[in-house]
């Protein structure tokens, strides 16, 4: 997986997390369920895939690291916690679109 093939609707949702979202929300999993319902069901299948093949392709911290750091998040993740965090966003999307 390459940082050239990240859809939209990944860079939609990354750019939400900025240096106040603790500020607003309790935690991560509150503004993501926030953030993801404003998508469409396509939209969201869209991200699942992505993610699918992002986390099932086992790729390293670096990887990883330089996808999230290609969006406009203001917001750094250790490697252990941004795998953390892509796993439930592909959780929430998945419920959303009732995979």
């Amino acid at each position: 997986m390459t940082t050239s093939h990240i859809p939209p609707v990944f860079k939609s949702i990354c750019s939400f997390f900025h240096q106040d979202v603790l500020e607003i929300y309790t935690d991560f999993d509150e503004a993501l369920e926030d953030y993801i319902k404003d998508f469409s069901p396509d939209q969201l299948v869209n991200l699942t895939r992505f993610l699918d093949t992002l986390l099932n392709g086992s790729p390293n911290a670096g990887q990883l690291q330089a996808i999230w750091n290609k969006t406009d998040a203001d917001w750094y993740f250790d490697d252990q916690s941004l795998i953390v965090f892509l796993e439930k966003m592909r959780e929430l999307a998945a419920i959303r679109t009732g995979r």
